[in-house]
Order: structure tokens, then sequence, then C-alpha cells
């Protein structure tokens, strides 16, 4: 269903404003969460892999 169908549907059933706006708030808040939760999964790959090669450099240096 595409969004346009989306608000044809939610306009023309009688839900309030005020009821769909929620609606709209939560769909954005939970798409809000999943970007952090992505963005700290990103974050914690990336140190890992830092991690990891630091760990090469100093198992194999020389001195």
């Amino acid at each position: 269903m595409t969004k346009a169908d989306k608000f044809i549907k939610t306009y023309y059933s009688g839900i309030s404003e005020e009821s769909h706006v929620r609606e709209i708030v939560h769909e954005l808040q939970n798409l809000v969460s999943d970007t952090d939760l992505q963005q700290l999964e990103i974050d914690y790959e990336y140190h890992c892999k830092i991690k990891d090669l630091m760990a090469d450099c100093d198992d194999s240096a020389w001195f």
C-alpha cells in the first residue's frame, strides 16, 4: 500500500487526525530507534576491527 493510499484510507475512514498523528509519530520513533541501533552496531563492529588490527600489530612486532 502506498503512502497516498494509506492517507486516503485514513482520511475517509473517519479516524481522527489526532490518532493518525499519534500513529505517524509512533512509526517515526520506531524508525529512529532502528537507525540508532544500526549505527551502534556499525560503531561496535568498527571498534572490534580496530582492536583486532592493533592486537595483530602487537603480535607481529619484533621488538
